[in-house]
């Protein structure tokens, strides 16, 4: 199976991500910016497990019709 393009720019910027977060001093600026990045993160999750399920059904859909 081939790795695509957007695969891997998605782990860098997840590994930058962590990266910076691991990092970052305490302050102001890193609250704001650890709420924004949780709240995505959940969000992007969601949107994961929704697109799964989703394809899961389909699948069911073409196996019975075909």
């Amino acid at each position: 199976m081939r790795i695509l393009g957007w695969w891997r720019a998605h782990h860098f910027i997840a590994t930058v991500a962590t990266g910076i977060l691991l990092t970052w001093p305490d302050s102001q600026s890193y609250h704001a910016f650890r709420t924004q990045f949780f709240i995505f993160s959940f969000y992007l999750s969601f949107v994961q497990v929704k697109r799964k399920l989703l394809r899961q059904i389909e699948d069911k859909q073409r196996i019975l019709f075909a």
